[in-house]
């Protein structure tokens, strides 16, 4: 057995930095979900508006993904006491629970008018962007250095995305139990997601800390000393040039763009397609329709594991990606059924969407691991936070993207906030940005990327051995 078969750290270090991302994603997943939903029609405010607000903030996305990135990936005087990682995750937990707290807490449209409520929602949009972009390069790029081998890396991919799946579970259930047609409620679900946050993050600190020697590599092959700007532009203009890196974005950016549209989606679905009689019942529906996409994603884990290690990560990320879109199109086609009648098909396209969701997530871990190992081979470093914080900022060019397709969908089928019940091109389009659009961008991307990917075992093997052997 090579020693890239061979589990180094324990299930307890898997646990625990994997439990991590279940109060991460629980935040991540339901403020993605709600918070279009909550601005629209809980405020009132335009979704033309805040697709001018993901503009500004993903020029400021501009400047701040690529810097976190670069400057997470220097070595500071705290380091070899706290560690590189770890001092930006633990750093940015508390402000970013107050940051979403105050996302759902913006002043009253009618009171204060359209203006301050618009710039109250770039502001702290921007905010929670910064926030969680610090926190997620970091945990992103600590994973790849402290677990090496292969065996490792689909241990932890695997528990990481058990974790993942388990935090929307319990986001949902507390969407069902506190949202109503009341804008505080949704300041009480920030709060208690918040509470949940806490809690994970204390029991991951075990799993999130570095180790002596960890602490020690990093200053074995540290980033020159070329002036901060001309470093910067530097290593971002060697990123785009990698074929690896450019088809990772581009994938990244497609799933998150899929994910996302799927989430914001559902309670535009359960208000408007469905039609929720009671305002105290939107919740409810949001979290039944959500579960079983979250609960094929949990309970497949051993199936998705055994899978991976069957026919190899690589195989089975391109087999998912390919055949993803198909349940996307199928909760496209269910409106055909009538609105009632679409929910048993909604809920079992959601079901098989999380089963591709599920391979995709696990087995993305050692593919980007993968990639890791080829830059450090080829650029003599690694510059894990560089290429995270350059991911990051593509991926929040997903925000401007999706409130974009939601204003030109809404604007073009004639939606309305206010009432009730909406035309028939509405009830359309709102199904269209549910099934039919991310399916379209997953199965585009899916083509670009499994005829131009290279890294498969072969190439792989090489890496592995000139690693070995210059002791990046």
């Amino acid at each position: 057995m090579t020693s890239e078969e061979v589990a180094i750290h324990s299930k307890k270090t898997y646990s625990s930095f994997g439990v991590f991302m279940m109060g991460m994603n629980a935040i991540l997943f339901i403020t993605l979900q709600q918070y279009p939903f909550f601005y629209e029609t809980r405020i009132g405010l335009n979704v033309g508006l805040m697709t001018l607000g993901a503009v500004i903030y993903t020029v400021w996305d501009m400047i701040n993904d690529p810097l976190i990135g670069h400057f997470s990936d220097k070595n500071y005087g705290f380091t070899r006491r706290r560690g590189k990682r770890f001092p930006w995750i633990a750093g940015g937990i508390v402000p970013l629970i107050f940051v979403v707290i105050l996302l759902f807490s913006p002043p009253g449209l009618d009171q204060y008018g359209e203006t301050v409520t618009f710039v109250w929602f770039i502001l702290f949009l921007a905010l929670y962007d910064g926030l969680t972009s610090a926190i997620l390069v970091n945990y992103q790029s600590l994973l790849p250095v402290k677990f090496r081998s292969d065996a490792d890396r689909r241990n932890v991919g695997t528990v990481v995305h058990l974790f993942m799946m388990l935090g929307p579970f319990v986001g949902l259930i507390l969407v069902g139990a506190l949202v109503t047609s009341e804008a505080a409620s949704f300041q009480l679900l920030a709060i208690a997601l918040g509470a949940f946050m806490v809690i994970t993050f204390l029991l991951s600190i075990p799993g999130l800390r570095e180790d002596e020697t960890l602490k020690e590599s990093y200053f074995l092959k540290e980033q020159g000393s070329d002036p901060f700007l001309s470093e910067l532009t530097g290593n971002i203009r060697m990123a785009l040039r990698e074929r690896e890196f450019v088809l990772l974005a581009l994938v990244t950016v497609a799933i998150a763009i899929t994910t996302s549209l799927i989430a914001v989606s559902t309670p535009y679905y359960a208000q408007y397609v469905y039609g929720v009689s009671a305002d105290a019942e939107l919740g409810n529906l949001v979290a039944q329709i959500s579960i079983p996409f979250v609960a094929t994603t949990t309970l497949g884990i051993p199936f998705y594991f055994w899978l991976i290690r069957k026919i190899g990560h690589l195989k089975a990320f391109k087999i998912a990606l390919v055949l993803a879109p198909l349940p996307l199109f199928l909760i496209y086609i269910s409106f055909t059924a009538g609105s009632e009648a679409s929910l048993p098909i909604v809920m079992l396209g959601a079901a098989i969407w999380g089963i591709f969701g599920g391979i995709l997530q696990i087995s993305r871990i050692p593919l980007q691991g993968d990639f890791f190992d080829t830059m450090a081979v080829r650029q003599g470093r690694r510059q894990e936070g560089m290429y995270f914080g350059l991911w990051n900022f593509f991926s929040r060019i997903v925000t401007l993207v999706m409130l974009g397709i939601l204003a030109i969908i809404h604007t073009l089928t004639n939606f309305d906030a206010d009432a009730v019940t909406q035309p028939l091109e509405a009830l359309w389009g709102i199904m269209a940005h549910f099934g039919l659009i991310p399916g379209v961008i997953l199965l585009l991307a899916a083509l670009v990327f499994v005829r131009s990917w290279k890294l498969d075992s072969t190439a792989m093997e090489k890496v592995r051995e000139e690693l070995e052997a210059t002791g990046l």
